[in-house]
C-alpha cells in the first residue's frame, strides 16, 4: 500500500512518474488523493493544493457521505467550518496540549485550533458558547475552505 504521510515518498513516486511511458497517474491513499500529469503546460495550481510540483498535485479527498455532518444536526447543534485554507493544527506548539478535545466546554471566541494560510498563524475561535461533540481533522492535515472543522452543543 501507498502511503503519501511523507515528503520523500511522494518524491519517489514523482521520480518514478516522471520516467515511466505514461500520460496521468491518479492514486488514492488514506484521504489523499494524488493526480501527476505529464504535459508542455504545467497544471494549473488548485487552491487546495498541499505539494505543488510541475506535474503534482496533492489534495484532501472528502468523502460527503460521512462528512455532510450539517444534514445531521439536532437543533442545538452547530458546525464550525474553516473559513481559510490551509494546514490544521490542533495545539499551539508540537509538544503543547490540544486547544479542544470531545467533550470540552468552549466558550464564544476561545481558540479552537489554528489554520496556517502561506505561513501565517490564524486563530479560529469559536462562534458559540457550548460543548465539542466532533473533531474533523488531525493535526497538520490540509483543509479547504468550508471544510468542517467541529461540531459543537450550543448552550
Amino acid at each position: 500500500m501507498i502511503t503519501f504521510d511523507n515528503k520523500e515518498t511522494l518524491f519517489e513516486l514523482i521520480d518514478k512518474f516522471e520516467s515511466a511511458n505514461i500520460g496521468e497517474l491518479t492514486l488514492k491513499s488514506g484521504g489523499f488523493e494524488v493526480t501527476m500529469k505529464k504535459s508542455a503546460v504545467p497544471a494549473q495550481s488548485e487552491a487546495a493544493a498541499v505539494i505543488k510540483n510541475e506535474n503534482i498535485m496533492v489534495r484532501p479527498v472528502i468523502d460527503n457521505t460521512t462528512r455532510n455532518a450539517a444534514s445531521a444536526l439536532a437543533e442545538n447543534e452547530r458546525i464550525i467550518t474553516a473559513p481559510i485554507i490551509g494546514l490544521y493544527y490542533s495545539s499551539p506548539a508540537p509538544d503543547a496540549e490540544e486547544f479542544v478535545y470531545v467533550g470540552k466546554k468552549v466558550a464564544k471566541g476561545e481558540v479552537l485550533c489554528i489554520i496556517s494560510a502561506m505561513k501565517v498563524m490564524n486563530d479560529i475561535d469559536s462562534e458559540y458558547d457550548g460543548e465539542i461533540l466532533e473533531i474533523y481533522n488531525t493535526n497538520e492535515s490540509t483543509v479547504e475552505y468550508g471544510a468542517e472543522l467541529f461540531k459543537i452543543r450550543v448552550e
